[in-house]
């Protein structure tokens, strides 16, 4: 495709199918062969992505910690979209991989925000939102030790050690994690990049199903009625395409933010995002074949 990582390494190519195929999902509404192939390529492309070094990355204010936030932030993504290949390779779990998807969803949301926001206060808005529960529990621990006349435990002592590393090198003292701004909601982070009322909706609320194990939640997945009486299912829902179209979409503008903030080769970084684009592109073409387009009238 044109686009090289390192050491002479191409991405690899987009998936191919032949037009027969392609005729048959059309007919049947089951796209779900061609985009399964199209996740598993974008799941490889973020991993290549995420592993670039060297003279390829490069900004004049970008710190390594923050390199580093971003470059697994893509790494998670990545090892979601693996999970979640394996489940749905089973033609069932869907309940778990609808969970799993919110969660690729908003890490890549979050990666697109941090790249359009700029270094500094961002990356330390985020830092301190993880170091606050682990805080809150050093505090916790403290006045057990404290109740106990000073005798600490052994697992309270490890405890400790293991948050005093994470302040370290998360580069935030105790103090400046309570004075660092909130970090914004994911809702406040879709309307900063562009998204509208019904983006949120779909990937939080509705998403926040699977998490939460809401009411609807229980009768997608988890209950039945017969005759009028309700029953435990079993985990057989077969998860569909359409599932993997939105966190798909999502990781890929995810690298097209990471490659325009991030690479220090230009050329590189273009063609990158051109590549992500067309992509995207073709994903939706195939989601719109199999499954209609929802932006044309009925």
């Amino acid at each position: 495709m044109g686009v090289i990582l390192k050491d002479g390494e191409f991405l690899p190519e987009y998936p191919e199918f032949a037009q027969e195929a392609f005729d048959r999902a059309s007919a049947t509404g089951d796209g779900m062969p061609f985009l399964f192939e199209w996740y598993k390529w974008t799941g490889l492309v973020t991993s290549q992505v995420a592993c670039l070094h060297g003279d390829f990355v490069a900004h004049l204010l970008l710190s390594k910690r923050e390199l580093a936030i971003l470059r697994g932030l893509l790494n998670r993504c990545s090892r979601l979209m693996v999970a979640i290949l394996r489940l749905a390779s089973t033609h069932k779990h869907a309940e778990a991989v609808r969970l799993l998807n919110r969660s690729v969803c908003e890490t890549a949301l979050l990666v697109q925000w941090l790249c359009t926001s700029g270094t500094g206060e961002p990356f330390r808005q985020y830092v301190a939102k993880g170091l606050d529960a682990e805080l809150r529990l050093k505090q916790e621990i403290e006045k057990q030790i404290e109740s106990r006349g000073g005798s600490i435990l052994v697992n309270e002592k490890r405890m400790l050690a293991a948050i005093a590393e994470l302040c370290s090198l998360g580069g935030l003292s105790e103090d400046e994690v309570r004075a660092t701004k909130k970090l914004p909601s994911l809702e406040s982070m879709l309307r900063a990049l562009g998204h509208d009322e019904l983006s949120y909706v779909v990937v939080q609320r509705l998403g926040s199903h699977a998490v939460h194990g809401t009411w609807p939640d229980l009768l997608f997945h988890y209950l039945s009625t017969e005759d009028g009486e309700f029953v435990v299912t079993d985990n057989t829902i077969r998860t569909e395409g359409t599932e993997l179209v939105a966190s798909a979409t999502l990781v890929l503008e995810a690298i097209s933010a990471f490659a325009k903030f991030v690479l220090n080769e230009t050329d590189l970084a273009d063609d990158l995002v051109q590549v992500v684009t067309d992509a995207i592109v073709e994903i939706v073409r195939i989601h719109r074949l199999t499954s209609g387009d929802d932006y044309s009238a009925a």
